[in-house]
């Protein structure tokens, strides 16, 4: 059995390291004809290319999901976010002891077509896997050749920006490089073009932080649904705009809340250029 759970870690490593988003059309019928089949009620899906096939990421009852197929249809793992709460309670004292008592980010419970059960827990930008009983399995950190990417002109450029900060973690943007780090306690990234050139900041912030403008276009266009996350972002001449995440899409407003557009419309948009 410990042979199968290590496998299937690997399978989830595989998929973090190199998800490609594509488009619903480009995913084959196979797989998409066996997604609808387990999930006929989930129309918005978002699908990206993996190395071993395709992962849809969607929402069941207002709670994240994503599901896992080979390019034959096959299901793979489904990985359903949790309540840090719900982790059993050896994992939460593994993590007290062994990690200082570090806060746990997030959680999800892992299913793997045998239905073999891990778990995984975020801590320190790293995922713990543990079995089903909540014993340690491995930790799985962001791949080191990530940053290895990065041209040096932008690492140099960040680290003028923000010489206090070690912990980074890399990752491509388009045709540049993000970089994604805590300030002061805050979440933050930093986009830079592939000279250097910082393109944009993005920070965190409370949800009472939003314009009111923001909450009121929420409130009616789509009812009953909140606000999971918010950010801030200002682009390299000081503009800002908000960021407001609802039902697992992201909606832009400008720096008095009015609103702009959903960002899907604007990555369909590049797509179709």
């Amino acid at each position: 059995m410990k042979n199968v759970i290590l496998i299937s870690i690997s399978l989830v490593l595989g998929f973090t390291a190199c998800g490609q988003k594509v488009k619903k059309e480009d995913v084959p019928a196979s797989v998409t004809t066996k997604f609808a089949s387990l999930y006929p009620k989930v129309q918005d899906a978002k699908w990206s290319k993996e190395n071993v096939g395709f992962e849809a990421e969607f929402e069941v009852n207002k709670v994240e999901m994503s599901a896992n197929f080979d390019a034959s249809g096959n299901l793979l793992e489904t990985e359903t976010e949790m309540n840090v709460s719900e982790l059993p309670a050896s994992i939460k004292e593994y993590i007290k002891t062994k990690y200082n008592d570090a806060k746990i980010k997030e959680a999800a419970k892992i299913v793997d077509a045998k239905n073999i059960i891990t778990y995984e827990a975020e801590v320190n930008d790293a995922d713990l896997i543990f079995d089903a009983q909540g014993k340690f399995i491995k930790e799985i950190k962001e791949a080191e050749e990530k940053e290895a990417e990065v041209p040096a002109v932008v690492k140099t450029k960040f680290a003028s920006l923000y010489p206090n900060v070690t912990k980074v973690k890399w990752g491509k943007e388009g045709t540049g490089f993000e970089a994604e780090f805590e300030l002061n306690k805050v979440e933050t990234s930093a986009n830079f073009d592939a000279s250097g050139n910082l393109l944009e900041t993005e920070t965190e912030i409370a949800l009472s932080e939003l314009p009111a403008n923001v909450n009121t276009y929420i409130a009616k266009n789509i009812p009953g649904e909140k606000i999971k996350e918010a950010s801030k972002i200002t682009d390299a001449k000081g503009m800002v705009t908000y960021e407001a995440e609802v039902k697992g899409a992201d909606y832009i407003f400008d720096n008095t809340g009015n609103f702009i557009k959903k960002a899907e419309e604007e990555k369909d948009a590049e797509d179709n250029d």
